[in-house]
């Protein structure tokens, strides 16, 4: 049943994603081509990385805003992490209480018989 309606979905969707390729690639094909032959590519992603290293440099941005919101964030979750440990300490002491208590009791019904 899973397996059919899964089938179906993805019949669907095919369906779908052909339905709209077959209505925009006329729109598509009246765009102008252009060359790539004047750009680089790799030089403009170089200087946009260059430009926002220098904007970070310059900012700050590690020191004023990174650095204290990483501290905060550490100390939230070393506490978080302490209670966790915390709770799960005391709930492992009274499982192992109440498994204690139970085996004495069976010894005691044991020696009672």
């Amino acid at each position: 049943m899973i397996i059919t309606i899964s089938q179906i979905v993805l019949v669907l969707s095919i369906i779908g994603i052909l339905f709209i390729l077959i209505k925009k690639v006329p729109i598509l094909l009246t765009y102008p081509r252009y060359t790539l032959e004047g750009k680089s590519f790799v030089k403009d992603i170089a200087n946009k990385i260059s430009r926002a290293k220098k904007s970070i440099k310059s900012n700050n941005f590690f020191d004023k805003i990174l650095i204290p919101k990483t501290e905060k964030l550490l100390r939230k979750t070393k506490i978080s992490l302490l209670k966790l440990d915390n709770f799960l300490s005391k709930r492992s002491d009274k499982l192992r209480n109440k498994i204690k208590k139970k085996e004495e009791d069976k010894k005691e019904e044991d020696n009672m018989i």
